[in-house]
């Protein structure tokens, strides 16, 4: 009990720091505007989201409500209160006025209030029903099984690229890869599955036997060469990578680790990996990122709503039919970033739509309230069961991808959240299918020797 109120204590202290950074950054008269009243909107919206990552009922050392609220905290909080005193606009977006800034601040503090109350008692409804912890069956695999399918793995990315090893270490431009790998658009489709393969590999190996260090650099090093951080996009790379660091024994123990290792990340990692996808972009970190289009979640969820562009659920179905060709189907809906830019004659048609701009898109606010409840069961239900209830390494592995891929999808669009998720799906089913046959064939020849 003594330790329990001492961490509780620990964490009200962090807030209480992070909060009073938070209301420095926020409330420091700089830029070319200020209102109090904005500024305090963004203010509560940053508090509650800390409060969402350090004090609810999830106290663990990393979960999906974390992730959540970390992006609350930076693209909703932070980043719309420096955006309005600079009166930022990306991509000749129109001007905001204080309206604007009140108008969606209060939306999102809203939907923050109900996704914190509904994931309290959410996780306690789910706890209860897997109050009972029972360990992961860990059943041995042969070690060149998995040497076998991660280096074909990487022979099959270096052939689909055309041997074009800059793109492997560096991200090329938009729609590069759509025409210029073997094998056209079924090329490129299978190398966003494939890629994927060495990294579920090496997660395998380390959740059921990750003693050896040599195995482990060594099939490290092929999920590095086969989906290398640089050449993958900001939000697939965290949701490849952040599995591994979350597994590190210190930050596995730590109750902070994971959120301020996060925190760090988005202020200095996120923009320093817009370089390589950008060598001419300079690199702006901390709040002189704010000030960027890396961070116009909060701009074009404003305008979608200011512009009332509500499809009746055409971009969800868009989004989920993601593998039907243009060609095929000539009216298919763009994403719905590109629906914005099109509509308002941005400059730049690749911007994100965050993850409830998605859901006013399809139906308006009932779509908002709609995508509100999936993400509340979805993040309660699998943080309680990643920790309370026996899981298969399929579920585990998928668990892990997410805490990284729930920041993506949060960000947008949902087209591209769609594609990149199923891909990495169709790979873990992939790999779980192949050692499942790959046993039972070891297993045959053996009873017959």
């Amino acid at each position: 009990m003594k330790s329990i109120i001492l961490n509780f204590n620990k964490s009200v202290v962090l807030v209480l720091l992070l909060a009073l950074m938070s209301a420095i950054i926020i409330f420091s008269n700089t830029g070319t505007q200020y209102s109090f009243k904005v500024l305090l909107l963004f203010f509560t919206i940053s508090t509650m989201a800390l409060y969402g990552v350090f004090l609810l009922k999830d106290q663990v050392a990393f979960s999906l409500n974390k992730t959540f609220n970390i992006f609350y905290y930076f693209f909703f909080g932070l980043a719309p209160a420096v955006q309005y005193k600079f009166e930022n606009s990306f991509f000749n977006a129109p001007k905001f006025n204080d309206s604007d800034y009140l108008k969606t601040g209060c939306i999102l503090l809203v939907i923050l209030l109900v996704y914190l109350i509904g994931y309290n008692l959410c996780y306690r409804f789910f706890e209860k029903l897997t109050l009972k912890k029972e360990t992961l069956f860990k059943q041995k695999e042969a070690l060149w099984w998995y040497y076998l399918v991660a280096i074909g793995a990487f022979v099959l990315t270096v052939l689909i690229v055309k041997f074009n090893f800059e793109v492997l270490f560096l991200r090329p431009p938009a729609n590069f890869l759509k025409i210029n790998t073997n094998f056209g658009l079924i090329g490129y489709s299978i190398l966003l599955i494939v890629r994927a393969v060495p990294i579920i590999v090496l997660l395998r190996y380390i959740l059921i036997d990750g003693c050896n260090r040599k195995h482990i650099v060594i099939l490290g090093v092929i999920a590095l060469l086969t989906a290398f951080p640089f050449s993958l996009s900001r939000g697939i790379a965290a949701a490849y990578y952040i599995p591994f660091f979350v597994l590190l024994y210190p930050i596995r123990k730590s109750k902070y680790a994971y959120a301020v290792s996060y925190f760090i990340g988005v202020f200095l990692i996120f923009p320093l990996l817009n370089v390589f996808r950008n060598s001419n972009s300079g690199f702006s970190y901390g709040i002189a990122a704010f000030k960027t289009g890396h961070f116009d979640a909060f701009q074009n969820f404003s305008l979608l709503i200011k512009e009332d562009i509500i499809t009746g659920g055409r971009q969800l179905i868009g989004a989920l039919l993601f593998f039907v060709q243009e060609t095929t189907w000539s009216s298919k809906p763009p994403g719905t970033g590109t629906l914005l830019a099109t509509s308002l004659n941005f400059n730049h048609t690749n911007v994100a739509m965050p993850y409830f701009g998605e859901g006013y898109a399809n139906f308006g606010y009932f779509g908002i309230g709609l995508f509100l409840v999936l993400i509340v069961i979805l993040n309660a239900y699998l943080d309680t069961s990643y920790r309370h209830k026996k899981q298969t390494l399929f579920l585990k592995i998928g668990y892990l991808f997410l805490l990284g891929f729930e920041f993506y999808l949060l960000r947008g669009d949902l087209s591209s959240s769609v594609k990149k998720g199923v891909s990495f799906l169709l790979a873990l089913i992939l790999v779980h299918f192949y050692i499942k046959i790959i046993r039972k064939i070891t297993e045959t020849i053996f009873n017959k020797i």
